[in-house]
């Protein structure tokens, strides 16, 4: 699957699967979770679910995590790889 960051094409069968997903039925759920092989960069598939009374907004965005998040992630999912990113990072960065 292809997706676009800015002028950015990106393409996930070039990037590792993290396995990671939550099914919720309101709100921001994560449908993908992708790191590219050679950079470690970690991207993020999203779908919003949100009744708002006037009708749902729903859509499938892409983002680049932060460090923050990629902590948070490592964390939530136990993914011990995401964590090894973090040990030359210093903590004032996230």
């Amino acid at each position: 699957m292809k997706f676009t960051l800015g002028t950015q094409v990106w393409d996930t069968d070039k990037m590792r699967d993290m396995d990671m997903s939550t099914r919720e039925e309101h709100g921001v759920k994560i449908d993908g979770v992708y790191m590219t092989p050679t950079t470690k960069r970690v991207f993020v598939q999203t779908y919003s679910i949100w009744d708002r009374g006037d009708g749902c907004v729903i859509g499938e965005q892409w983002h680049e995590a932060n460090l923050s998040e990629i902590a948070s992630l490592a964390t939530r999912f136990d993914k011990a790889e995401l964590l090894d990113l973090l040990e030359d990072v210093p903590t004032s960065q996230y």
